[in-house]
C-alpha cells in the first residue's frame, strides 16, 4: 500500500508537464521582447553618449583654435574646389596663425586641399591627427593634439595621401559603437555656398550604401519645395555643425536629393527613408530620429 502511494507521488504527469511548458512559453513571449528592447536602448545609449562626447570635443577645438574644423566640399567641380581652398586657407590662418605650410605646388596645405577629405575623415583628422606645433601643425613629428580619445579598434583606415615628406599619410573614419558599417559624419556650417552664382552643397559620399548623405534642414522657412537649397538659417544648427551617427542599422538612409525629392527635414520626418529612423545626431537631444519625430 505504502509503495503504491510513493509511486503515485513521484514526478509530473504528461498533462502537468505540458501545462508547465505552456506557461514558460507565455512568460518567454512576454519577457524576451522587453529584454530585446532593453538591449537596443543600451546600444543606442552608447551612441548617444559618444555623440555628446564628440560634440564637446568639437566645441573644445573651436575654443582652442577660434573656429570649428573644416570639412571640405566634395563635389568635383571648380566651384567646390574654390570653396575648399578658401576654407582651408582661412582656417589655418585662424587656428595656426604662425603656420608655415605652403598652399601652392607640393606644399602640405596644398596636398591636404587636393586630398578632398570626406566629412567622415575630417572628424578624425582635425580632432586627432593635427600636431601641437604652431609652425607645422600638419607635418611635424610632435605630439598630436588628441582632443578626443578615439577607440582604435573602431578607427577604419580609408586611404593614404601624400602630406609633407610622407607619401603614405593614413586617413581614418570612426565607427559608432557596435557598428562595422557607416561611420560618423561631420558637417560644419555653412552647409551650402554660392560661387559665381553656382550653388554648392556639402555632402558625404557613403561608399557602403552608394548614397550621398546631406546635412538636414530644419522646419523653418517654406517647406513647399524641398528641392531648393535652403537659406543659411533654414539648416539645423545654422551657425555650428551637424554630427550624425548612422544608428544601429549602420545606414544613413537613401539619398533623396539625388532622387529629386529634395532635402530631409528634421524633426518633421519629411523625405525620410528607412535608414533615417534610428539615426542619432547632435541636434536630436539624446534621441533617435524616430523618437524625436513630430
Amino acid at each position: 500500500m505504502s509503495g503504491r502511494t510513493r509511486s503515485s507521488r513521484g514526478g509530473f504527469s504528461l498533462v502537468e508537464m505540458l501545462v508547465v511548458i505552456a506557461i514558460l512559453g507565455i512568460l518567454a513571449s512576454l519577457i524576451l521582447p522587453a529584454v530585446w528592447r532593453a538591449v537596443v536602448r543600451a546600444r543606442e545609449a552608447r551612441i548617444i553618449l559618444e555623440v555628446s562626447q564628440l560634440d564637446m570635443a568639437l566645441e573644445s577645438y573651436r575654443q582652442n583654435r577660434g573656429a570649428y574644423p573644416p570639412s571640405g566640399f566634395q563635389a568635383e567641380n571648380a566651384a567646390a574646389d574654390e570653396v575648399r581652398i578658401e576654407q582651408y586657407r582661412r582656417h589655418l590662418r585662424r587656428a595656426f596663425p604662425r603656420h608655415q605650410h605652403d598652399d601652392s605646388g607640393d606644399g602640405a596645405l596644398a596636398q591636404l586641399i587636393a586630398a578632398r577629405l570626406t566629412p567622415a575623415e575630417s572628424l578624425v583628422f582635425w580632432l586627432a591627427q593635427v600636431v601641437n606645433d604652431p609652425r607645422r601643425p600638419l607635418t611635424s613629428d610632435g605630439d598630436r593634439q588628441a582632443l578626443f580619445d578615439f577607440d582604435e579598434s573602431r578607427l577604419r583606415r580609408t586611404r593614404e595621401i601624400p602630406l609633407g615628406d610622407r607619401d603614405d599619410f593614413p586617413l581614418f573614419e570612426y565607427l559608432p559603437p557596435g557598428s562595422d558599417a557607416a561611420a560618423y559624419v561631420y558637417f560644419p556650417a555653412p552647409y551650402a555656398v554660392a560661387v559665381n552664382g553656382d550653388p554648392v552643397v556639402n555632402f558625404h559620399a557613403d561608399e557602403l550604401t552608394g548614397f550621398d548623405v546631406y546635412p538636414y534642414r530644419s522646419n523653418r522657412g517654406d517647406l513647399s519645395d524641398l528641392t531648393a537649397i535652403p537659406l543659411d538659417d533654414e539648416w539645423l544648427n545654422p551657425t555650428t555643425f551637424q554630427l550624425i551617427a548612422p544608428g544601429l542599422d549602420g545606414e544613413f538612409g537613401e539619398d533623396t536629393v539625388g532622387e529629386g525629392l529634395g532635402f530631409k527635414v528634421y524633426p518633421n520626418a519629411l523625405n525620410y527613408t528607412e535608414g533615417d529612423w534610428d539615426n542619432i545626431a547632435n541636434f536630436t537631444d539624446g534621441r533617435t530620429f524616430v523618437d524625436s519625430m513630430e
